[in-house]
């Protein structure tokens, strides 16, 4: 196993992201998440142990926050691109982070080919501002 480097000082903060779709910052965006599933499972012989953990198929996901603005234009581009709605358009997603502090390097994460599932407007009396949620796919995953 490689070494582990710890850093004592301060961690990424919320002010450290900066967010990009197909290469256009987004300044709206109000969160962003993703993961990476490998399916696993025990391959089993003789016994009632396993003698080793078998991969699958993985499966790459996330979802942001993103203001009704910056929603409407990613909108707007799927009709434009012939799609009927968000969901038709596909985009890649660049997330660059940095730590204040020296000695840290700029961070990049990319989430090549997103495709969004699903999506859902709506508000509640006293909302300050409409936050829209939209669950996507995507197909790599690609650190810098």
């Amino acid at each position: 196993m490689p070494a582990l480097k710890f850093i004592f000082g301060k961690e990424v903060q919320w002010d450290d992201l900066s967010l990009y779709i197909s290469g256009v910052f987004c300044s709206k965006f109000q969160g962003i998440k993703f993961r990476v599933n490998n399916d696993k499972g025990e391959g089993m012989g003789q016994g009632n142990n396993p003698y080793s953990i078998q991969s699958g198929n993985k499966t790459r996901e996330g979802s942001m926050t993103l203001s009704k603005s910056a929603y409407d234009s990613l909108f707007d581009a799927a009709i434009a691109a012939g799609g009927e709605d968000i969901t038709d358009l596909q985009f890649d997603i660049t997330i660059k982070y940095r730590a204040k502090g020296k000695d840290r390097g700029l961070r990049i994460v990319n989430l090549v080919g997103c495709e969004i599932t699903q999506f859902e407007e709506g508000m509640m009396q006293g909302d300050k501002e409409m936050k829209i949620d939209l669950p996507f796919k995507f197909l790599r995953l690609v650190r810098a």
